[in-house]
């Protein structure tokens, strides 16, 4: 018997990326790929190198704003040390909701022909006529608790009162390469049941090389089965038999590479500078550097076999590369 699937609506629901090239003009290019009017966050200033604002937890020189997304930009230093301008991109859902996805194709495809492409994160949601049960009323604590459900550890219910009435599943972490939110959502007063994945690092950066890509006929249904292939059952069950109308085809992501947990770090640290700044300039450079450093001993004396196997598999890989 044939699985009649139910109807769906995909989106992309935030795009987050940065990238390096040697043009100084590229926010002009990005403002007429996605034809909305972002505006100059700073015009108003004088200097923006005396100005500088911050985004993604970085200063920048200029930043261009429209409705909450931003689009910003570091200059290469005048000294010639390094000669690529850095950029970010960071678009809301409110602002990809009003984009054709022919546009953000566009915009991914020119961006990867520069340097360093980065991706930080991508949120792809999947609307659904409501069910009965809503999506979101699942037993999906069952799922996890006994363990139906593959790759996630952790599952958390929120339910909302008042104006936002409803309820959000949380499936996984929240710091992790992989996300998932299951909740109410209502778009011009029409209620839908929502699965949403969020995606970052590795894993976002494998999706927006592959939109890039593809044919713009084939985005919708890409999109439909990254979202759908993160939600395994494992195993056959009467309780998760409802899931079949929801999936109807699956794309397995690959598993980031090992030395990724060594960025992670690299990164925790990264988005943490302005405390540290902050610390230093209260205690003083002196007083600063003997807190660092006691803490750092203290650190050392504290690393258990899996921070030695982080450091190795990191080595490792690193010298792999160096030798291709």
């Amino acid at each position: 018997m044939q699985t009649e699937f139910l109807d769906r609506k995909v989106r992309v629901d935030w795009l987050r990326f940065q990238f390096k090239s040697e043009l100084s003009n590229c926010i002009p290019e990005i403002i007429k790929t996605l034809d909305l009017p972002f505006q100059h966050k700073n015009e108003s200033l004088p200097d923006a190198k005396n100005n500088d604002m911050l985004a993604l937890n970085k200063l920048w020189h200029e930043i261009y704003e429209y409705e909450g997304s931003l689009i910003g930009i570091n200059y290469a230093p005048s000294a010639g040390v390094e000669n690529f301008h850095r950029y970010f991109v960071d678009l809301s859902g409110k602002t990809l909701a009003k984009l054709e996805l022919h546009k953000i194709q566009s915009l991914l495809y020119w961006t990867q022909c520069h340097y360093e492409f980065i991706a930080n994160r991508i949120d792809i949601a999947l609307d659904f006529p409501v069910g009965s049960p809503r999506l979101s009323m699942r037993f999906w604590e069952g799922f996890v608790e006994d363990r139906l459900l593959s790759h996630y550890r952790t599952v958390r219910r929120i339910m909302n009162v008042g104006s936002r009435h409803g309820t959000t599943v949380y499936l996984g972490s929240r710091e992790s390469d992989r996300f998932i939110r299951i909740y109410d959502k209502n778009i011009d007063g029409v209620d839908f049941d929502r699965i949403e994945l969020e995606l970052k690092r590795f894993r976002a950066l494998t999706v927006m090389r592959q939109l890039a890509d593809l044919k713009l006929s084939e985005i919708s249904k890409y999109l439909d089965d990254v979202v759908c292939g993160q939600i395994n059952f494992v195993r056959s069950h009467p309780d998760i038999d409802f899931f079949k109308t929801y999936k109807r085809g699956a794309v397995t992501l690959a598993t980031p590479v090992l030395h990724c947990d060594i960025e992670k770090s690299i990164a925790f640290i990264q988005r943490h500078s302005p405390t540290l700044a902050m610390l230093q300039e209260f205690m003083g450079e002196r007083k600063y550097q003997e807190f660092m450093d006691n803490n750092l001993r203290s650190g050392k004396l504290a690393m258990k076999s899996r921070h030695r196997r982080l450091i190795q598999n990191a080595q490792s890989l690193l010298g792999a590369e160096k030798i291709r």
